[in-house]
C-alpha cells in the first residue's frame, strides 16, 4: 500500500533540499506577492507576521509527507468485541483549492489478535492529516494503515469535515462524509 502523494511540490528534489530559511523568504515573498496583487497591501496590520506564519505552516506541510508511517503500539487482545473511539479532531488542507477542511473521524473494529494503544490512532490521522490532502484520500490511506497494523477482522474508519472551500464560496455549511471499509476474507 503506497502512502505517498504524488503532488509536484512535495517530490520536487529542489524545494525539499530548501533549508527553513530558505524556504520561509521564498514563501515569505510570494505570499507578499499575492497580498500585492489583490491590492491588500496596507490593509493587514503586519503582512510580514502573516507571511512568515504562512510559510512555516506550509513548510511543516510539506515536510510531513516525507516522514514515515507512525508505527502503532500493538497489546495482545483479550476480547474479541468491537473497539470503537469516537470523535477524534484532525485538520487538513485541500490539496485541490488549498484551503483548511476538517473534522473528526471514527473508528470502529473487531480485533483479531490484536488491539492498538489509543496514541496509536491520533498519530496516524495526524500523520496523513497534516499534508495538502483529499478528504477521500485520507480515509482510505487512515484505513488502510490500521488494516495493515492491526489485521482485524474488519475495521470502518468515517471522516466527517466542514469543507472551506465550500463554505468560503457562499456554499452553506455541511458535513461531508466519507467511510472506508475493510475486512478478513
Amino acid at each position: 500500500m503506497s502512502f505517498f502523494i504524488q503532488s509536484s511540490f512535495l517530490t520536487n528534489p529542489q524545494i525539499r533540499s530548501y533549508t527553513v530559511n530558505q524556504f520561509s523568504e521564498r514563501a515569505s515573498q510570494a505570499y507578499r506577492e499575492l497580498i500585492d496583487a489583490l491590492g491588500l497591501e496596507g490593509h493587514l496590520s503586519d503582512p510580514e507576521a502573516s507571511a512568515r506564519l504562512s510559510a512555516q505552516l506550509l513548510y511543516k506541510l510539506t515536510r510531513e509527507a516525507h516522514k514515515p508511517v507512525p508505527k502503532v503500539s500493538l497489546i495482545d487482545a483479550t476480547s474479541s468485541d468491537w473497539v470503537m473511539l469516537n470523535d477524534m479532531p484532525f485538520y487538513s488542507l485541500c490539496e485541490h483549492h488549498f484551503v483548511p477542511f476538517f473534522g473528526t473521524a471514527t473508528v470502529e473494529y473487531l480485533p483479531d489478535r490484536h488491539i492498538a494503544g489509543l496514541g496509536s490512532f491520533f498519530r496516524l490521522l495526524e500523520h496523513f492529516a497534516r499534508r495538502p490532502q483529499l478528504q477521500e484520500r485520507l480515509t482510505q490511506q487512515f484505513c488502510d494503515a490500521l488494516y495493515d497494523a492491526l489485521q482485524p477482522k474488519a475495521i470502518r474508519v468515517t471522516l466527517r469535515a466542514r469543507q472551506m472551500c465550500l463554505e468560503l464560496n457562499d456554499r452553506p455549511a455541511i458535513t461531508v462524509e466519507t467511510r472506508a471499509e475493510r475486512k478478513k476474507d
